[in-house]
């Protein structure tokens, strides 16, 4: 597919859909601070707030009066889930690149649609996978390519957090996208994609623990691969103690006790600019058949590299940091966990035909 790109040395100029947390406290500073992009536009429905926190933004009250403003390059969708779609397409019949929000979509049909409309319009369409540059990710990633595990038999991802809060977000059914399969699950499965390929099936299971929840706030998934198995965990009512990544091979084990922090930091109004921002400072332990144990070198987490990243295929200087493979991969692992859940059965996972 050939991309209309933007000149090289120009800012990309981007329109942001949305300014809630996402908006606001992670896409707002993230691009702001990354060389070659510009935040020049916002709409939301509370655009007062957008000029009080923003006045050098143009707030637009309308997104269709913001998408036909000839100044903007990219968009970034930062709506709830159900409305990316909407959103995702009329920016990219607006022609614009398009950067969407995880999840991407609700149904794998409506992801293979919004590529097949970017395809068709010349324009570069994204999900943003920023956990890819997660310092915990990144460490275990590099112990693994090293190949010091030798032949891997288990790779485990825990993403859990503690909060008894039920907020509208887990009031909302699963059908519409909510829950925490839909929210972090995206993640997790693109990092196992990104490291093992696309699986061969999964067996899900999703639960509502916390009273009050509509959506899942529970969920545990294995995933069968020809000679491995991943599991991926997540859940909201984990106190501490259960490591993020566990990785068995049969010449050693890795393990990552302690999930990146850019998230809390960026919540909690620290600048991507800081000294301290992205630093880890708990090392994967790698334990030996001969009973070593040695502690491994900790990568910098910078999710300003999928900016960068996205920057370059833009310009047309590199690919699409998230493939249509990618995010078909990630879609339709999650639709099949979704049946999976509900079926009670072991599911396979396809990707639909003629995707590259």
């Amino acid at each position: 597919m050939k991309i209309d790109n933007e000149p090289t040395g120009a800012p990309i100029r981007v329109g942001i859909i949305g300014f809630g947390n996402a908006g606001r406290l992670i896409h707002v500073p993230l691009i702001s601070s990354t060389p070659g992009f510009a935040v020049t536009a916002i709409s939301s429905s509370r655009a007062d707030v957008v000029r009080a926190a923003l006045p050098d933004v143009a707030a637009y009250d309308e997104t269709s009066d913001m998408l036909e403003a000839p100044d903007i390059d990219l968009i970034v969708v930062a709506t709830p889930p159900e409305s990316h779609v909407k959103w995702a397409s009329a920016a990219l019949i607006a022609g614009k690149h398009v950067l969407v929000e995880k999840p991407f979509t609700i149904t794998l049909s409506e992801a293979a649609a919004l590529i097949d409309l970017s395809r068709s319009g010349g324009k570069l369409l994204s999900v943003f996978q920023n956990r890819r540059f997660d310092s915990c990710f990144q460490s275990v990633r590099a112990v693994i390519e090293s190949g010091t595990l030798g032949r891997i038999n288990h790779y485990e991802s825990q993403y859990n957090r503690f909060n008894q809060t039920i907020n509208d977000t887990w009031k909302t059914p699963e059908e519409l996208g909510s829950g925490l399969w839909y929210d972090t699950g995206p993640h997790v499965i693109d990092q196992m994609i990104q490291l093992f390929g696309l699986p061969t099936s999964i067996s899900a299971s999703l639960a509502h623990n916390r009273p009050g929840s509509a959506a899942d706030d529970w969920c545990h998934a294995v995933l069968q691969y020809p000679e491995m198995r991943a599991v991926l965990h997540c859940s909201m009512l984990v106190s501490g103690g259960v490591p993020r990544f566990t990785v068995h091979g049969d010449k050693a084990t890795v393990i990552k006790q302690v999930a990146d922090g850019q998230g809390r930091q960026l919540w909690g109004g620290v600048s991507p600019d800081a000294e301290d921002y992205g630093l880890d400072d708990d090392a994967p332990i790698l334990f030996t058949t001969d009973g070593l144990r040695t502690a491994q070198p900790t990568w910098r987490g910078n999710y300003r590299l999928f900016f960068e990243a996205l920057g370059a295929a833009i310009r047309g200087e590199a690919p699409n940091p998230t493939s249509a493979r990618d995010v078909l991969g990630v879609m339709a692992v999650l639709e099949a966990g979704i049946m999976s859940a509900r079926e009670g059965r072991v599911m396979t996972i396809a990707l639909p035909e003629g995707i590259a």
